[in-house]
C-alpha cells in the first residue's frame, strides 16, 4: 500500500493551509507514526502553517494492545493542556470517536 505524508498531501497536493473539517478513521494506525503528534503546538501543522479547524477521529483502543489507552491519555491530556482544541466525544459505542474544535484559530472561530 501506498502511504502519503499528510502534510505533503495538503501542501503540495492540495495546495491549501486551512483544512475546515478532517476526518480520520485510520483503523488502529492513529497509533502508529507519531500520529497524534500533528495537532500540538509547534506539531507538523504549526510548523508547516497548517490550520485544522475541525477534527473527528475514531480512536481504536483495543484490550490486545496495552499501550493504546496510555498513548491516548497521553495525547488527550497535552490537548487539553495546551488550550487550542475543544475536545468532545460522542457515543462510546465500539471505539471512541472525538471531536476537536480549533479554538486557537481566529480564522476557525470566525468562520464557525
Amino acid at each position: 500500500m501506498i502511504h502519503i505524508d499528510i502534510i505533503y498531501f495538503f501542501k503540495e497536493i492540495l495546495n491549501i493551509t486551512t483544512i475546515d473539517n478532517l476526518w480520520f478513521d485510520a483503523e488502529g494506525e492513529e497509533f502508529g507514526n507519531d500520529f497524534f503528534d500533528v495537532f500540538y503546538q509547534n506539531g507538523r501543522f504549526d510548523q508547516n502553517k497548517i490550520d485544522v479547524c475541525q477534527v473527528n477521529i475514531e480512536i481504536h483502543i483495543t484490550s490486545d494492545v496495552p499501550n493504546r489507552k496510555r498513548e491516548f491519555m497521553k495525547f488527550l491530556k497535552r490537548i487539553i493542556q495546551e488550550k487550542r482544541y475543544g475536545v468532545y466525544f460522542g457515543d462510546a459505542y465500539g471505539h471512541i470517536r472525538m471531536y476537536m474544535f480549533n479554538y486557537g484559530s481566529p480564522y476557525c472561530v470566525e468562520k464557525f
